[in-house]
């Protein structure tokens, strides 16, 4: 639709808002160059997960903190408890939630099942 023409994140904005996931996103020159979304519906759970994702030209101003700041003010407003992950060695990331007041909370690890 019009919103993807100027959408230049990778998010599928029409497909998100389909299945119920919210986003604040954060605009240069009338396109979305930073966008912060839940990963799921905000109604299936009082944990919500956000992400959110800036392209490179668009990083070091500050979009990411004000779009993450924004949802995550949205969602807990509504009651719910705003749950961010990033790998630890992205620290960009860490930096970005940090600013907006997330509390680093412990490690977590991934583990992968491969046909061997």
């Amino acid at each position: 639709g019009a919103d993807e023409d100027n959408n230049r994140t990778t998010f599928d904005l029409e497909s998100s808002a389909d299945v119920g996931l919210v986003a604040f996103g954060a605009e240069e020159e009338g396109k979305i160059v930073s966008l912060a979304i839940t990963h799921t519906p905000p109604e299936d759970s009082d944990l919500v997960e956000v992400g959110v994702e800036t392209i490179p030209s668009a990083r070091k101003k500050g979009l990411a903190s004000a779009s993450l700041a924004a949802l995550s003010r949205c969602l807990t407003e509504e009651g719910h408890t705003v749950e961010y992950r990033c790998q630890r060695y992205n620290r960009a990331s860490r930096r970005t939630a940090q600013r907006v007041g997330f509390a680093d909370c412990g490690r977590y690890y991934y583990y992968v099942c491969r046909k061997i």
